[in-house]
């Protein structure tokens, strides 16, 4: 026997019981960069996980005080019923000396349910910089997604619809959402634009007033029509933004007021007759 041959011999014999013994060679054959990737993954994720996967007093932790996380009431009162519904199913993560490093929603909701323990993971072996970074991440990652509308109407739906001591504003969806959300076009040809009409109520120009405010049917980069819409004596600090269905918007205030009113420049004159055609708009 040479002497790879005996190695490899070893090599099976010392394996440990839960590997597959003798049995399994997957560790005798070569690896490639991607299985280097992944156990050097796993490696970095043991030993940044501590001995501490527990249950511990919310007097225990404590919140990393320039957390830019904000939670307001109602988002708290959402997470305390969800874990009154279901149990604390969402770990803390927190460093070895007990600091926060994501759940300080959870922990503030256990203290409101009067809660005397919460799960917890223990991250050890990170850097300031990593649990720093990471206590952003945990947060805005999730925010870059977005909904599926169809599914989220079925699943809503279903929802609502199933007899259950388990309610739907346990999704964290407010009451209007949800009804926007059920009633909401399945359609895509329900949202086209409409053809531009041989003879539009509104024209270029045009300036209706709704209460307070004023609409406008216009170039958003005319100064002479921002002027009529604000007034001419007023300064105008305009932002243009992007919206659905092809519409440009500018919050346009003047110096002297707090809330600012708001023109809105249609692509074209279909647009304008459409929202002409509204109720509470007077023509000035």
């Amino acid at each position: 026997m040479d002497n790879c041959a005996r190695l490899a011999a070893k090599v099976q014999r010392d394996l440990p019981a839960d590997f597959g013994g003798a049995t399994d060679r997957s560790m005798l054959r070569p690896t490639n960069e991607k299985t280097r990737k992944r156990r050097a993954h796993d490696r970095r994720s043991q030993s940044a996980i501590g001995p501490d996967r527990r249950l511990s007093t919310p007097s225990e932790l404590r919140p990393f005080k320039h957390n830019a996380r904000t939670h307001p009431r109602r988002q708290i009162d959402q997470i305390a019923a969800s874990i009154e519904a279901f149990g604390s199913v969402n770990p803390i993560l927190i460093d070895p000396d007990g600091e926060i490093i994501a759940g300080h929603g959870r922990l503030l909701a256990a203290k409101q349910i009067d809660l005397g323990r919460v799960p917890t993971i223990t991250l050890a072996g990170m850097s300031d910089r990593q649990k720093r970074a990471l206590r952003l991440a945990d947060n805005k990652i999730g925010l870059n997604a977005s909904w599926d509308t169809e599914m989220l109407r079925i699943e809503l739906g279903e929802l609502s619809a199933l007899d259950s001591e388990i309610g739907v504003d346990l999704t964290g969806f407010s009451p209007g959402e949800i009804d926007v959300a059920l009633t909401m076009a399945v359609d895509p040809d329900d949202e086209a634009i409409p053809p531009v009409p041989a003879d539009p109520v509104t024209q270029p120009g045009d300036i209706w007033q709704l209460g307070e405010h004023r609409l406008g049917c216009g170039d958003g980069g005319d100064r002479a029509f921002l002027r009529a819409v604000i007034g001419s004596d007023q300064p105008i600090d305009a932002s243009i933004r992007a919206l659905p269905i092809r519409w440009a918007s500018m919050s346009i205030r003047p110096a002297t007021s707090t809330s600012p009113s708001r023109a809105w420049s249609p692509v074209s004159a279909g647009h304008g007759s459409r929202l002409a055609r509204s109720d509470g708009f007077t023509r000035t």
